[in-house]
């Protein structure tokens, strides 16, 4: 769903004497399962009822099923494989290349050998399209009888960032939390966890004041709410780009701040003294102009 490109390929891999191994770069919310079997159907669908044999902590012994003319060998979280046994997995594909197709399903890209990368076609695996997920929310939500505002539709798109394991999650929980009543953007938003935009402008309002005391008193209520520094980093820098007062240079100095920020939070630091470091640079180019 919402990834057309694979369905443009199978008619090609069935060509005469065309051997290419399938390697997914996905997301780690991406269902492998389900990208690698859309392929397998549509590209084997002769022998699709019993091409696939699922090795998942468990062997299975064969049924005595006749054996078709090719096998699919998938092979999930590829990248956690030794340099070693990729090694070998490369000799395995040379060898078994007549009667053998392998899909390999990894989320780090770099952490595959060259050597395989350059025998497989590789297809990436980008975030679900807001209208994709859109439709895909609607459609549950009329099948499960649920009450929900277009507001609160669009808000879940927007807090999943192209994952839809991840609305479908806040979506069930704000069920739950609202009991049977409309769902609104508000419950979206406190389920997930996001900063509301009223929050973030009276951020920027401390900030254009040029008032320090006011700015702090913004970044204590912050941390009283129990507002994550992390996330407060994603949604400012993406309402600085958006903000039109501001110039190239002034949103680039505030970006700068914002990675510096981001580091200092991975490694430890302090949540209320590096907002309180972050808002003062904020505070500084915006009333530079004043």
């Amino acid at each position: 769903m919402g990834h057309p490109e694979l369905e443009k390929h199978p008619q090609f891999w069935q060509r005469p004497g065309s051997y290419m191994g399938y390697y997914f770069m996905l997301s780690p919310t991406i269902n492998t399962a389900l990208a690698v079997l859309a392929v397998k159907n549509s590209t084997f669908f002769l022998h699709s009822s019993f091409l696939c044999l699922d090795i998942n902590g468990f062997v299975f012994v064969c049924s005595g099923k006749p054996c078709p003319p090719f096998k699919i060998v998938i092979l999930d979280e590829a990248d956690s494989m030794t340099s070693a046994a990729q090694a070998a997995l490369r000799r395995t594909m040379e060898k078994e290349s007549k009667t053998t197709r392998f899909c390999l399903i990894c989320n780090y890209v770099s952490r595959i050998i060259e050597p395989l990368t350059s025998r497989c076609s590789k297809f990436r695996f980008k975030p679900l399209a807001d209208k994709i997920q859109t439709q895909r929310i609607l459609d549950i939500c009329t099948k499960e009888n649920l009450l929900i505002t277009n507001e609160a539709v669009s808000r879940l798109a927007e807090v999943s960032e192209g994952d839809l394991r991840k609305a479908i999650t806040f979506l069930q929980s704000a069920t739950r939390l609202t009991a049977g009543k409309e769902i609104t953007d508000v419950v979206v938003t406190e389920i997930a966890g996001v900063i509301s935009k009223e929050t973030l402008n009276s951020v920027l309002a401390a900030c254009q004041s040029g008032l320090f005391e006011k700015l702090e008193t913004v970044v204590m209520s912050l941390i009283n709410n129990g507002h994550a520094a992390t996330q407060l980093v994603n949604q400012f820098h993406d309402l600085i780009l958006e903000r039109e007062d501001l110039t190239d240079k002034q949103k680039a100095a505030i970006a700068e701040k914002l990675a510096e920020v981001d580091k200092c939070l991975v490694d430890g630091a302090d949540e209320y003294l590096q907002m309180l470091s972050l808002f003062a640079v904020v505070m500084q180019q915006m009333t530079q102009n004043n």
